[in-house]
């Protein structure tokens, strides 16, 4: 390929990473459950090309992970903000910026993360093997439920590593571990209508399987992640802690142009 086909190239990837991940945006809502999805696949995006997922993500918590988990009314609206469950829009932007390394943004209704992914191929052919590994971090805006006031801000680091295999580009299988810290800082409206500071950690530590079917460019792919679930928060001089379990399934349609 010539140098000036090669820049022609270059051009129109960079076209498309701006408009993918501008439609990612898209996806951002004021306030939803808190279910972003590993969407870590199992290899890294080609050199020049951009890899584009849309559908949705869902969060179901039992234990102390539910928003009901808590009796203390004062609290009760932090915890509808900080653990709100249910079904979110999920969109995803990948772009490779050269062979075995990509960068990659996920939304799933008021979260955002981004990551950078390498990967390692333990072996090619039809049946494809890679290790992918890496790291993200993402920023969330969860608000109460209706009517009242506050708002927190979360700030999550996530390690990136997963096992796939990919067989002849028509299915596309992979298994992670997944851990992702969050920060918590924010205040929430209490039972008397006042605000009251709240800040805290989240702790979640499990795995993920995903798997992918279709053609070469276009793939149906669904994801669950297991996680447990440990949350300590400060609100003014009451503390509150808590352990559960959380499902995140995630669906949806994946394009490669």
């Amino acid at each position: 390929m010539s140098v000036r086909g090669v820049a022609r190239r270059s051009s129109r990837g960079r076209r498309r990473a701006h408009v993918s991940f501008a439609l990612v945006g898209l996806s951002l809502l004021s306030a939803c459950a808190t279910a972003v999805p590993a969407m870590v696949g199992g290899s890294t995006t080609p050199h020049l090309r951009t890899d584009l997922a849309a559908g949705g993500a869902i969060r179901v918590a039992r234990g102390g992970a539910r928003a009901s988990a808590t009796t203390d009314p004062a609290l009760a609206s932090q915890r509808e903000g900080l653990n709100a469950a249910g079904v979110v829009p999920m969109a995803a932007a990948r772009y490779g910026l050269r062979e075995h390394l990509d960068l990659g943004l996920v939304a799933a209704g008021s979260a955002l993360r981004a990551d950078v992914r390498g990967e390692r191929v333990l072996r090619e052919g039809s049946t494809r093997i890679a290790l992918v590994y890496g790291g993200g971090v993402g920023y969330g805006h969860q608000r109460p439920r209706a009517g009242e006031d506050g708002s927190a801000h979360l700030v999550t680091l996530e390690p990136v590593v997963s096992l796939g295999a990919d067989f002849g580009g028509l299915y596309d299988v992979y298994v992670a571990p997944r851990l992702v810290l969050t920060s918590i800082t924010g205040a929430f409206e209490d039972d008397a209508g006042a605000l009251r500071d709240a800040r805290g950690l989240r702790l979640q530590v499990g795995g993920t399987f995903g798997l992918a079917a279709g053609l070469r460019r276009v793939h149906v792919f669904v994801e669950i992640s297991a996680l447990h679930e440990r949350h300590v928060t400060a609100s003014d001089s009451t503390a509150l802690a808590g352990a559960g379990r959380v499902l995140i399934p995630a669906f949806g349609l994946r394009v490669r142009i």
